[in-house]
């Protein structure tokens, strides 16, 4: 067989990606992919009173990692509540242990149908905890069993999100002071950028965009919470919400890896929020070497507000006025 020289293979792939652009949907350019780093530079105060009610609803599928989020967890304030479903009630002994305690907010754990990994139980299984929390922090145990990359990437998306008490609060003085901001996820992990795009999802995504209303058309740019963890304000999910979603229109679990509902669901919770009138922002940390060019600090509230700004895009086609 004859071997592609190295030198072409980068130009070669390159080629490859923008052909199939059209049928698999496009990224925008690494480079001008834009985060803000977390934790800020400076101290958020909250002026908002009461504090938002925080709900983090984690589907804790692995057991064998309940103390290890319950870690991460203890970064969360007051009014948290802990919304947890697993999918066997031999399961809930160890959850318990790791989570008691917890005098923040209430315990909630549910033994629900292992169908949807982790989309399912966090919009089917606690479909009537958005009601009463001003905030979500969508959480799972994402986990690989045969390579050490889901465990990195895991670690990853949770320092992200909840890495310490000051990324908390940085997160919180997004939604405080953008009102319009309806999703804070975190920055892809590196080494999975190149699979995201709708890689065999798209019939699937079309047709629940159809029902809520959302245009779809190949080719247009893609991007998602990759890894389905990230922060939200319910009324930015609403039309998902109002799906009417039950665990019947998820598939039983046979370790697929695409053209399910569950993988459709991911791909769209950024049309979601823009369909409901709001916006999303990425946030990361800065790597171990410190270099990062498209990682933006956040020395004090007027460089956030400017972040905001200068970051923001818009999947869906703008409205013309």
């Amino acid at each position: 067989m004859t071997r592609i020289p190295t030198i072409f293979r980068a130009p070669l792939r390159s080629v490859w990606r923008t052909a199939l652009a059209p049928i698999r949907g496009r990224m925008r350019a690494e480079e001008s992919d834009l985060a803000a780093q977390v934790p800020f530079a400076f101290a958020p105060q909250s002026s908002v009173a009461p504090a938002p009610r925080i709900a983090v609803i984690c589907h804790l599928f692995h057991d064998d990692l309940a103390q290890e989020f319950r870690t991460t967890i203890d970064n969360l304030p007051a009014s948290s509540d802990i919304l947890i479903s697993t999918d066997s009630a031999a399961k809930i002994p160890a959850i318990e242990r790791a989570f008691a305690g917890w005098a923040r907010g209430v315990v909630d754990i549910r033994v629900l149908p292992n169908r949807g990994r982790d989309i399912a139980p966090k919009l089917v299984g606690f479909a009537d905890a958005y009601a009463d929390h001003d905030l979500i922090l969508f959480l799972h145990t994402k986990k690989s069993l045969t390579s050490s990359l889901g465990n990195t990437w895991r670690t990853m998306l949770l320092d992200t999100l909840c890495g310490s008490p000051a990324i908390v609060s940085s997160v919180l003085q997004i939604f405080e002071r953008h009102p319009d901001i309806g999703i804070v996820m975190p920055q892809h992990f590196a080494p999975i950028r190149g699979l995201l795009h709708w890689d065999g999802n798209f019939r699937a995504a079309r047709s629940l965009a159809r029902r809520m209303g959302i245009p779809l058309r190949r080719g247009r740019l893609v991007d998602f919470p990759s890894g389905s963890m990230f922060w939200a304000r319910p009324a930015a999910l609403r039309p998902l919400l109002e799906l009417g979603l039950t665990f019947d229109d998820f598939p039983a679990e046979t370790n697929q890896v695409r053209d399910t509902i569950q993988h459709a669901v991911e791909r769209l919770f950024l049309l979601v929020a823009e369909r409901a009138g709001y916006h999303w922002v990425k946030i990361a940390r800065l790597p171990s070497d410190g270099r990062h060019d498209t990682i933006r600090p956040i020395a004090d509230r007027d460089a956030l507000d400017a972040f905001i700004n200068v970051s923001r895009l818009d999947l869906l086609p703008r409205a013309r006025s």
